[in-house]
């Protein structure tokens, strides 16, 4: 059997051995890069977890700020006294029940009548905050809204129903 030389004449095997010397700690020794590893899986790890349930949270958080559009949109008509806009969002059940609480003659006045009473923080919060929905509750063509954020109307849940093209708001308490 003949010896297999490398390059610089040696034997490949004594270059194998060599480099393990370097590379392998001395007996008893603790090697870094063994130590280093796990924590460094660990760590990727961790910050994999961390970005896909950021990613999930955001999309869920989309998704749930886009089943509110109809009542930020109301939040903002009524914070401005756009009378006629915020009716516009109202089915026939929500025109009577705004109508009856504030003791109006039309939707439109029980619009401005509720503006009226609002304090300009009130106003203001209504027109620039955007309220928190934190959940969704569909069944058929209504579903329901629960707001967890504060707000000037004390709205806590709010029933949207699907007119075929757009959304009304039915209901609120």
């Amino acid at each position: 059997m003949g010896v297999v030389l490398g390059v610089a004449g040696t034997r490949i095997a004594d270059r194998v051995r060599a480099r393990r010397l370097v590379d392998d700690p001395e007996p008893g020794e603790p090697d870094e890069r063994r130590r280093i590893a796990p924590v460094l899986k660990g760590a990727v790890g961790v910050v994999l977890f961390v970005g896909a349930l950021g990613g999930i949270l955001y999309g869920c958080s989309e998704y749930l700020g886009n089943q509110g559009k109809i009542l930020k949109a109301y939040f903002r008509l009524v914070g401005r006294g756009d009378a006629i806009g915020a009716c516009a969002l109202l089915d026939g059940n929500a025109r009577t029940k705004l109508m009856l609480l504030e003791r109006a003659a039309s939707c439109e006045d029980a619009v401005t009548t509720l503006h009226a009473s609002l304090t300009p923080e009130q106003r203001d919060k209504l027109v620039n905050d955007d309220p928190f929905i934190n959940g969704v509750e569909t069944a058929g063509d209504h579903k329901e809204l629960e707001v967890t954020s504060a707000n000037p109307l004390n709205i806590a849940y709010m029933t949207v129903i699907d007119q075929g093209d757009r959304e009304l708001i039915h209901d609120w308490r």
